[in-house]
């Protein structure tokens, strides 16, 4: 059934066809008057007809902040050196303790992350999600706290790695922070990450002393603590 908008649109399309047409009208003011009038009611028309709801249409969507994620240390998380390793029971945190040789020695830290996207949506919907830094610990050397990373060489920034292993999504690492815009709903799998430590300055590390190196993975807060017995 043709509504009248439809019926608006035609009027107007045709009314300012005689306005274009310098035959069947020779005056310029009617002519004009015609092309104004019939351009009105074909966008009257238009309007009402819904041919302009593409114009307020939402774009493609896009990667949605991942508001809600679960995130877990797993024991395949690992040291360079022989320790003592223990998660805690929600999987939040990890302790490395191991005596002054193996601390001296020390060279690399290793998080392995387990996620899992909890947001709820539809199985096309895609969510951003990152992981990144959020504390790295010091240690005193001669009188100067230092942090226990590895620089670049550059010494621009710390010399981290992360990596993903059957993780949703499309993971990238930019500087220190490890990204992904494309994780589905209902999408896990395992981010690591890869510290190298500096040795000469683990081994001013006093007996009983400990450092920290904090993560926040898919927004939520990781942490490890290295410790000498």
């Amino acid at each position: 059934m043709v509504g009248i908008g439809e019926v608006l649109l035609g009027v107007g399309v045709a009314v300012a066809f005689l306005g274009l047409s310098k035959k069947l009208i020779k005056a310029k003011k009617p002519r004009y008057a015609a092309l104004a009038v019939g351009v009105f009611l074909a966008l009257i028309g238009a309007q009402m007809g819904g041919y302009f709801a593409f114009l307020s249409a939402a774009p493609g969507a896009g990667p949605k902040a991942g508001a809600l994620y679960k995130a877990f240390i797993t024991d395949a998380s690992d040291t360079d050196r022989t320790e003592t390793e223990t998660v805690s029971p929600d999987q939040q945190s990890i302790v490395w303790v191991m005596n002054d040789d193996n601390m001296d020695g020390l060279g690399d830290l290793t998080v392995a992350v387990d996620i899992l996207n909890q947001n709820i949506g539809e199985t096309t919907d895609l969510w951003s999600g990152e992981a990144k830094l959020n504390f790295v610990g010091t240690v005193i050397v001669s009188g100067i706290p230092t942090p226990v990373a590895n620089y670049t060489t550059d010494r621009s920034r710390f010399a981290i790695t992360w990596t993903d292993t059957d993780a949703s999504g499309t993971w990238l690492q930019v500087l220190d922070v490890f990204y992904s815009n494309d994780v589905v709903t209902g999408g896990g799998g395992t981010i690591t990450l890869g510290m190298p430590i500096a040795p000469s300055v683990t081994d001013d590390l006093p007996a009983g002393g400990s450092f920290k190196v904090d993560i926040m993975v898919v927004g939520v807060l990781l942490k490890t603590l290295s410790q000498e017995s």
